[in-house]
């Protein structure tokens, strides 16, 4: 069963945190990435 993960933040360190997920889930599927939590409404 793979963990879910919400990232908080979806400017930089948040598209890096996403990368590295989708890196380590193509070796060893552990993450089900449900998506990004942000106050910046710009963002989308």
């Amino acid at each position: 069963m793979m963990k879910e993960l919400i990232i908080i933040g979806a400017s930089g360190f948040g598209r890096e945190v996403a990368w590295l997920v989708e890196r380590i889930n193509k070796v060893n599927p552990t993450w089900k990435q449900l998506g990004f939590i942000d106050d910046n409404e710009s963002l989308q």
